[in-house]
């Protein structure tokens, strides 16, 4: 009903998976998983109603809250047990590692990545072969090792071709791109907006309009996403894509937790037909210019409705 205002909520279905190496504020592997759209999101170990949370899921708990070195605990604890050494469980005690140096990155890492490939391998698991290549890959970048780096992303590039996966193809290149420059990663504020836009791109291309925001659609988070649902609603806009950054579950992928916090991003941002609207909530752009940009890119379109 475009009376309404609402919107459908559609956003990734698949996971970063958490035990990408280097934390989403230092380089991008946490992103690239979501981006090339390969793991389906599933809790790793779930919770059983007498036991508890497993210790897996302790441990992610722990990075959650910025205590990675009680993540490092948990998940080598869980590394011993009958059963214990799975896929999730070696990637997430390489981040819990790697977030224990505050994003320098260590050696430590490497022998789970190692350890996570074969046993993906020898499940056949090609989805869980391409996430580990990239955040392998990751990792090696980040230590200065870029041969070895590159051996890893060339690997899962021939996994998203022969996927037939187009975005995943471009934003693994733009990972390669980075391990051959000599110069060392972006840090800081830069890195966080550059990794944010290579996912946010890689998200939005070939879509007609993707909007990123605090909170659901029918229900923003704060007055700037606030203000977009209004403008939207206002230039008749009835279907796009909405990917709320705070939200946990099925449809966003765990990495995004933490971009809702920084202080360097700023949401709600707009997509349409894959390219960044800028100052879209400006005076500047009417809701008739917007709704003209929404629907060349083809964009569901309505009547306006005016916030009340």
């Amino acid at each position: 009903d475009g009376s309404s205002g609402a919107l459908p909520k559609a956003a990734s279905q698949f996971s970063f998976c958490s035990g990408f190496p280097p934390s989403f504020f230092r380089v991008p592997p946490l992103v690239a998983a979501a981006a090339a759209k390969w793991v389906p999101m599933a809790p790793v170990d779930g919770e059983d109603a007498q036991t508890g949370p497993s210790l897996i899921e302790l441990g992610q708990q722990c990075l959650r809250q910025g205590d990675p070195s009680t993540a490092v605990k948990h998940l080598q604890e869980a590394l011993q047990q009958p059963g214990g050494a799975t896929v999730d469980a070696h990637l997430i005690l390489a981040e819990a590692l790697w977030q224990e140096t505050q994003g320098k990155g260590t050696d430590k890492a490497l022998p789970h990545y190692e350890a996570a490939g074969k046993l993906a391998s020898d499940a056949g698991d090609t989805s869980k072969q391409a996430m580990v290549a990239i955040g392998h890959g990751f990792a090696l970048t980040q230590l200065g090792r870029a041969g070895a780096a590159l051996k890893q992303l060339e690997r899962a590039k021939a996994l998203a071709e022969a996927d037939e996966n187009e975005g995943a193809v471009r934003f693994v290149e733009r990972l390669m791109e980075q391990a051959k420059e000599s110069a060392p990663p972006a840090e800081g504020p830069e890195s966080v907006r550059a990794t944010w836009q290579h996912f946010a791109e890689s998200m939005a291309s070939g879509k007609p309009a993707v909007l990123f925001m605090r909170g659901p659609f029918a229900a923003p988070q704060d007055a700037d996403s606030q203000r977009g649902v209004s403008k939207l609603r206002a230039a008749g806009c009835t279907g796009l894509e909405v990917v709320d950054v705070c939200s946990p579950g099925a449809e966003v992928p765990d990495g995004l937790l933490a971009i809702s916090d920084s202080a360097h991003l700023a949401f709600p941002q707009l997509f349409i037909a894959g390219t960044e609207c800028k100052a879209w909530l400006e005076a500047e752009l009417s809701a008739e210019d917007l709704r003209q940009q929404l629907t060349e890119a083809g964009a569901p379109m309505g009547e306006p409705h005016e916030e009340p």
